[in-house]
C-alpha cells in the first residue's frame, strides 16, 4: 500500500484566516512522501525536515492499491 494523499489538519494556522488555514492537503505530486509509523504520519519532502503529524489530525489518506506480484 503506497499513500499518495494526505488531508490534515495543521498545527500552524496563520491567525485570522479562519478554520480552513489550518487545514492542508499534500500529494507525492507536490514531491511529498508519506510513511505511516504507529500513531503518526511521517511527512517528507526534499531538503526539508520531515514533518510527523498524529493520525488524529489526519481527516484522509488516498492510499494507491499496488497490484500483487506474479501472476495467475
Amino acid at each position: 500500500m503506497k499513500i499518495t494523499a494526505v488531508y490534515f489538519r495543521d498545527r500552524v494556522a496563520p491567525p485570522g484566516l479562519g478554520m480552513n488555514a489550518a487545514e492542508s492537503y499534500l500529494t507525492i505530486a507536490q514531491g511529498y512522501a508519506f510513511e505511516v509509523e504507529g500513531g503518526l504520519v511521517r511527512i517528507r519532502r526534499e531538503g526539508k525536515q520531515p514533518r510527523l503529524v498524529p493520525m488524529s489530525n489526519v481527516k484522509w489518506m488516498d492510499e494507491e492499491q499496488l497490484a500483487p506480484k506474479g501472476g495467475k
